[in-house]
């Protein structure tokens, strides 16, 4: 039945999020007998790579070439959605500068720790997203990999925009990245009907697939899991929670 499939993808990747709810780095979000800043603090410098190698992935591998996303309704929307989610780096840097993380260092220093094998998690997540993105040119497929992604990313946000009001009542600084700002942003894409970087997902979820792209299109909500939840087992051993 024309579009079932595609629900059914969707409704799987919920289930999948809610599985991951208990997931360590989110019980150490909630956990208030650690200050807030801490909770803001301790994981982001690791996660450097991968918060900036999302930007080159939106922006470089999820978006299609200009003149094929004027033609194809489809891809147009991948392209306002990976152009707004492409954008949310600047956040980031404003956070740093929040959070008093915008130090000088000695810039072999620099690079030798973020190129380091303490960090080498981080990275391989953003590489395989690039990889994913780079491996199909159907719209469909990249759809499939961008709300595997929106899935994990809500529920990760949701979890830290409450340490950021927690930081926000405390000390009067208000983080964006690690924010509401940055949560309203990212329900935005799950509710979205086109608008605002949102994915207009009447165009998809109504879509028929075929056998081969219903087996690729289980294969991404697999490995975008398994790649996401990597990285977040990766922060939680950096927050002393695994």
């Amino acid at each position: 039945h024309e579009g079932r499939v595609m629900e059914a993808i969707l409704a799987h990747l919920k289930t999948r999020g809610q599985a991951a709810e208990k997931h360590p780095i989110l019980e150490y979000f909630r956990d208030t007998s650690v200050p807030a800043e801490e909770r803001l603090t301790k994981w982001l410098f690791h996660a450097t790579q991968f918060i900036l190698g999302f930007r080159d992935f939106c922006n470089l591998c999820l978006r299609f070439p200009a003149d094929e996303a004027e033609k194809c309704p489809m891809k147009k929307s991948i392209n306002e959605h990976a152009d707004e989610d492409g954008n949310h780096w600047k956040w980031f840097y404003e956070d740093l500068k929040i959070l008093g993380l915008n130090k000088s260092y000695e810039l072999t220093d620099l690079l030798s720790q973020m190129w380091s094998e303490e960090t080498e998690i981080q990275r391989l997540g953003a590489y395989q997203l690039i990889a994913l993105a780079m491996s199909t040119n159907d719209p469909k497929m990249r759809y499939v990999i961008a709300e595997s992604i929106e899935v994990f990313g809500n529920m990760f946000f949701e979890g830290i925009s409450h340490v950021g009001s927690e930081y926000e009542k405390l000390t009067g600084k208000s983080c964006k990245y690690l924010g509401h700002t940055h949560f309203e942003q990212e329900q935005g894409h799950l509710a979205g009907q086109g608008d605002q970087g949102e994915i207009e997902h009447s165009l998809f979820e109504q879509t028929d697939l075929t056998e081969e792209q219903t087996k690729f299109a289980m294969e991404i909500t697999r490995k975008v899991e398994s790649s996401l939840i990597a990285r977040w087992d990766d922060m939680a051993r950096v927050c002393g929670r695994m």
